[in-house]
Protein backbone atom coordinates (compact mmCIF):
# COMPACT_ATOMS: atom_id res chain seq x y z
CA UNK A 1 0.00 0.00 0.00
CA UNK A 2 1.16 3.74 -0.55
CA UNK A 3 1.76 5.91 1.90
CA UNK A 4 -1.24 7.86 0.33
CA UNK A 5 -3.71 5.12 0.89
CA UNK A 6 -2.74 4.97 5.02
CA UNK A 7 -2.85 8.56 5.58
CA UNK A 8 -6.22 9.26 7.55
CA UNK A 9 -7.92 12.28 7.15
CA UNK A 10 -7.35 14.96 9.93
CA UNK A 11 -10.06 15.82 12.51
CA UNK A 12 -11.56 19.39 12.63
CA UNK A 13 -9.61 19.77 16.27
CA UNK A 14 -6.11 18.86 14.49
CA UNK A 15 -6.86 21.26 11.44
CA UNK A 16 -7.83 24.03 13.91
CA UNK A 17 -5.15 23.49 16.46
CA UNK A 18 -2.50 23.62 13.27
CA UNK A 19 -3.58 26.50 12.11
CA UNK A 20 -3.48 28.47 15.22
CA UNK A 21 0.11 27.30 15.76
CA UNK A 22 0.87 28.57 11.97
CA UNK A 23 -0.59 32.06 13.49
CA UNK A 24 2.04 32.14 16.24
CA UNK A 25 4.63 30.74 14.83
CA UNK A 26 4.46 33.58 11.94
CA UNK A 27 4.40 36.66 13.93
CA UNK A 28 6.46 35.91 17.32
CA UNK A 29 6.56 39.32 17.88
CA UNK A 30 2.86 39.62 18.98
CA UNK A 31 1.45 36.83 21.91
CA UNK A 32 -2.41 36.09 21.05
CA UNK A 33 -4.75 38.75 22.61
CA UNK A 34 -6.82 36.55 25.20
CA UNK A 35 -7.89 39.60 27.35
CA UNK A 36 -9.10 42.78 26.65
CA UNK A 37 -6.07 45.69 26.15
CA UNK A 38 -6.62 48.67 28.14
CA UNK A 39 -7.77 51.80 26.64
CA UNK A 40 -5.37 54.55 26.17
CA UNK A 41 -5.47 57.18 29.02
CA UNK A 42 -6.94 59.82 26.82
CA UNK A 43 -9.70 57.84 25.06
CA UNK A 44 -10.76 56.27 28.35
CA UNK A 45 -11.54 59.42 30.43
CA UNK A 46 -14.09 60.61 27.77
CA UNK A 47 -15.64 57.34 28.53
CA UNK A 48 -19.24 56.56 30.38
CA UNK A 49 -18.52 53.06 32.00
CA UNK A 50 -15.82 52.86 33.78
CA UNK A 51 -12.45 51.01 31.94
CA UNK A 52 -10.84 49.29 35.41
CA UNK A 53 -11.48 48.35 38.27
CA UNK A 54 -9.51 51.33 40.20
CA UNK A 55 -12.34 53.54 38.35
CA UNK A 56 -14.88 54.79 40.75
CA UNK A 57 -17.90 52.73 41.08
CA UNK A 58 -20.48 54.09 39.51
CA UNK A 59 -24.18 54.89 41.75
CA UNK A 60 -27.39 55.65 40.01
CA UNK A 61 -28.54 58.66 40.09
CA UNK A 62 -31.89 59.06 42.34
CA UNK A 63 -34.84 59.85 40.19
CA UNK A 64 -37.25 60.52 42.34
CA UNK A 65 -36.69 63.89 42.68
CA UNK A 66 -37.28 64.54 38.94
CA UNK A 67 -40.30 61.98 38.65
CA UNK A 68 -42.06 63.23 41.80
CA UNK A 69 -41.84 66.96 40.06
CA UNK A 70 -42.69 65.77 36.48
CA UNK A 71 -45.88 63.70 37.59
CA UNK A 72 -46.96 66.86 39.78
CA UNK A 73 -46.33 69.25 36.73
CA UNK A 74 -48.37 67.04 34.61
CA UNK A 75 -51.16 66.62 37.12
CA UNK A 76 -51.21 70.45 37.41
CA UNK A 77 -51.44 70.72 33.71
CA UNK A 78 -54.41 68.36 33.16
CA UNK A 79 -56.32 69.13 36.40
CA UNK A 80 -56.41 73.02 34.59
CA UNK A 81 -57.22 71.25 31.03
CA UNK A 82 -60.32 69.74 32.74
CA UNK A 83 -61.62 72.76 34.65
CA UNK A 84 -61.26 74.74 31.25
CA UNK A 85 -63.20 71.41 29.58
CA UNK A 86 -65.91 71.07 32.41
CA UNK A 87 -66.46 75.26 32.09
CA UNK A 88 -66.48 74.68 28.14
CA UNK A 89 -68.75 71.92 28.17
CA UNK A 90 -71.30 74.10 30.68
CA UNK A 91 -71.41 76.89 28.37
CA UNK A 92 -71.94 74.87 25.71
CA UNK A 93 -74.93 73.25 28.00
CA UNK A 94 -76.13 76.14 28.68
CA UNK A 95 -76.50 77.76 25.46
CA UNK A 96 -78.03 75.12 24.36
CA UNK A 97 -80.65 74.92 27.23
CA UNK A 98 -81.24 78.84 26.94
CA UNK A 99 -82.51 78.28 23.22
CA UNK A 100 -84.29 75.10 24.16
CA UNK A 101 -86.48 77.46 26.24
CA UNK A 102 -86.76 80.57 24.43
CA UNK A 103 -87.60 78.34 21.36
CA UNK A 104 -90.40 76.57 23.39
CA UNK A 105 -92.00 79.78 24.84
CA UNK A 106 -94.76 81.89 23.43
CA UNK A 107 -94.10 84.00 20.90
CA UNK A 108 -97.04 85.56 18.12
CA UNK A 109 -94.08 86.89 15.43
CA UNK A 110 -91.31 86.22 13.52
CA UNK A 111 -87.64 87.59 15.85
CA UNK A 112 -85.65 89.42 13.51
CA UNK A 113 -81.98 88.74 13.47
CA UNK A 114 -79.66 91.13 15.59
CA UNK A 115 -82.78 92.13 17.27
CA UNK A 116 -83.14 92.04 21.74
CA UNK A 117 -86.07 90.00 22.89
CA UNK A 118 -87.21 89.75 26.62
CA UNK A 119 -87.80 86.66 27.99
CA UNK A 120 -90.23 86.60 30.87
CA UNK A 121 -92.05 83.95 33.14
CA UNK A 122 -95.52 83.30 33.03
CA UNK A 123 -98.47 81.04 34.48
CA UNK A 124 -100.62 79.53 32.13
CA UNK A 125 -104.04 77.61 32.77
CA UNK A 126 -102.68 74.85 31.69
CA UNK A 127 -99.01 75.00 32.96
CA UNK A 128 -97.86 76.91 36.12
CA UNK A 129 -94.16 77.78 34.41
CA UNK A 130 -94.88 78.61 30.80
CA UNK A 131 -92.29 81.82 29.37
CA UNK A 132 -93.38 84.23 26.74
CA UNK A 133 -90.74 86.05 24.34
CA UNK A 134 -91.58 90.01 24.14
CA UNK A 135 -90.24 93.03 22.14
CA UNK A 136 -91.74 94.54 25.47
CA UNK A 137 -88.75 96.11 27.51
CA UNK A 138 -88.66 94.75 31.19
CA UNK A 139 -89.17 98.56 32.79
CA UNK A 140 -92.29 98.68 30.70
CA UNK A 141 -93.69 95.38 31.35
CA UNK A 142 -95.11 94.42 34.70
CA UNK A 143 -93.88 90.51 34.53
CA UNK A 144 -91.06 88.25 36.65
CA UNK A 145 -88.20 89.20 33.63
CA UNK A 146 -85.90 86.16 32.71
CA UNK A 147 -83.45 87.54 30.75
CA UNK A 148 -82.67 89.46 27.20
CA UNK A 149 -81.69 87.56 24.59
CA UNK A 150 -80.74 88.36 20.70
CA UNK A 151 -80.96 86.28 17.54
CA UNK A 152 -78.13 85.41 15.61
CA UNK A 153 -77.86 85.23 12.20
CA UNK A 154 -77.36 81.03 12.55
CA UNK A 155 -80.43 81.29 14.44
CA UNK A 156 -79.10 80.35 17.81
CA UNK A 157 -80.03 83.21 20.93
CA UNK A 158 -77.03 84.79 22.96
CA UNK A 159 -77.61 85.60 26.15
CA UNK A 160 -77.65 89.77 26.16
CA UNK A 161 -78.45 89.73 30.24
CA UNK A 162 -80.12 87.69 32.89
CA UNK A 163 -82.09 88.95 35.88
CA UNK A 164 -79.74 87.78 38.65
CA UNK A 165 -82.66 86.56 40.69
CA UNK A 166 -83.28 83.69 37.98
CA UNK A 167 -80.53 80.63 37.42
CA UNK A 168 -81.07 78.38 34.42
CA UNK A 169 -79.95 75.48 36.26
CA UNK A 170 -81.45 75.58 39.66
CA UNK A 171 -85.01 75.70 37.16
CA UNK A 172 -83.84 72.62 34.85
CA UNK A 173 -83.42 70.67 38.02
CA UNK A 174 -87.02 71.96 39.47
CA UNK A 175 -88.81 70.75 35.37
CA UNK A 176 -89.69 67.52 34.81
CA UNK A 177 -87.75 65.75 32.00
CA UNK A 178 -90.34 65.79 28.41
Amino acid sequence: MSSRSQARPLSQLQVIMQDSHKDIDADTDQKPDDSKSELPAKKSAFLSYPTSTLSPAIVPTDLTNFKSRGISGIQKETAQKMTELRDQYLEVVDTFNWNKLIYESRFGFEPVIGQNYHLYKTETESKNDGFCLSMIEPEKWNKPYVGTFKLGSDGRWSVVSVNPEFSLRDYLENVPFT
